[in-house]
């Protein structure tokens, strides 16, 4: 019976009758879905897709509130529930289906909306693939839920990006402040650049925050970081660039030398960021930034090892610090580095004075197509 009214319902077209089967179908499933098999699975994921096909979005959203806590639900109904332009009928599936794993989500949070990323960001459980994309992409709401979700896991360089973020926004200040899990290294960046009650309230909140605060804030006291000037350096860089000698090699030249800032301006023209930028990251007192810059513009460890060293002043690095530099650089991705950078630039893009000029670097500036909500 149920497979001669399906029949007659798919034939019929969009209506009640189809929606009625689609009901029936559903109901079929969830009641069996603990002992079906994928191969089963797979039978029911194409009936309902057929079924599911012009049915009003109220109609989808129930049906997608229904197989959102079901563990092996239709894969590929699931997907195209959570590519739904409707968020409504999206957020359930996006928030809640386990059959959505971190290489997927990280997929849709790179080209769906706030709205499907916000709900993304409130998953019980979401790995570094998928909030390396979260702080860079997710606009105020979305980053500020995903640093309060105790489920998240960050990566250094998506850590690296919530402090960045948090600069101009006391409550992520707060909210990353007081994670169990933020590198040490981040939570001395953190102190330094929050404002005067965000740090009293992470020192109220957290003993070890306030061990942190006190020695960012005497080591901010009295303390002004150098002006550089790289427009010298910046007009060598470039004239190297239309000689096509510009390379990884010259930049690791200029930083075995300890000539900062040409390396800085090279490194700048390889990554398509701005001199300033890179300047910020080579002087910051965490390894993060520069390996973060340096793993976009896909340099060799050793150029990277020899950026590290002159930053330190041509001091020698412990090794056991250097090491783990090197196995940090080993592990992150150039994707997400790329992402980071590209974060770098929308930053500088938006902080930037109306009557500022670009600083040149050589090579062509590229402007984002769209503007990152900070």
């Amino acid at each position: 019976m149920l497979i001669s009214d399906l029949e007659a319902a798919l034939a019929s077209g969009p209506g009640e009758r189809r929606l009625g089967m689609l009901n029936r179908v559903t109901e079929l499933f969830l009641a069996r879905a603990e002992g079906v098999g994928e191969a089963q699975v797979a039978v029911f994921d194409e009936v309902l897709l057929r079924l599911a096909e012009g049915i009003e979005s109220r109609a989808r959203a129930e049906l997608a509130r229904s197989l959102a806590p079901v563990a092996n639900a239709p894969l590929v109904l699931v997907g195209n529930l959570a590519r739904d332009a409707s968020i409504v009928v999206a957020a359930p599936i996006l928030q809640h289906s386990e059959r959505l794993d971190d290489r997927t989500l990280s997929d849709y949070a790179t080209k769906l909306s706030q709205g499907h990323l916000l709900a993304i960001s409130r998953r019980r459980r979401l790995g570094t693939r998928v909030t390396d994309v979260l702080v860079t992409r997710g606009d105020r709401a979305v980053v500020r839920t995903v640093a309060g979700n105790d489920g998240a896991r960050f990566s250094d360089a998506g850590f690296h990006v919530l402090v960045s973020r948090a600069g101009d926004d006391d409550l992520l200040a707060e909210t990353v402040g007081l994670r169990a899990d933020l590198p040490p290294a981040s939570l001395n960046r953190l102190v330094r650049q929050a404002s005067e009650p965000v740090r009293r309230k992470l020192a109220e909140r957290d003993p070890a925050r306030g061990r942190a605060t006190a020695t960012a804030t005497a080591t901010i006291a009295g303390r002004v970081a150098p002006q550089r000037n790289y427009s010298a350096a910046e007009r060598l860089v470039s004239a190297l660039a239309r000689e096509g000698s510009l390379d990884e090699e010259t930049v690791r030249g200029f930083a075995s030398a300890g000539r900062f800032e040409e390396a800085v301006a090279g490194l700048a023209a390889l990554s398509g960021l701005t001199s300033d930028v890179v300047g910020q990251a080579l002087t910051s007192e965490a390894g993060d930034p520069a390996l973060i810059i340096g793993k976009a513009a896909a340099l060799s460890w050793p150029t990277v090892q020899a950026l590290l060293v002159m930053r330190s002043g041509g001091r020698p690095i412990a090794p056991r610090t250097l090491e783990d530099s090197r196995v940090n650089y080993l592990h992150l991705s150039r994707e997400t580095a790329q992402r980071v950078t590209r974060f770098y630039r929308l930053r500088a893009i938006v902080n930037r004075p109306a009557q500022a000029t670009p600083p040149h670097n050589g090579l062509p500036h590229h402007t984002p197509a769209s503007r990152l909500d900070a």
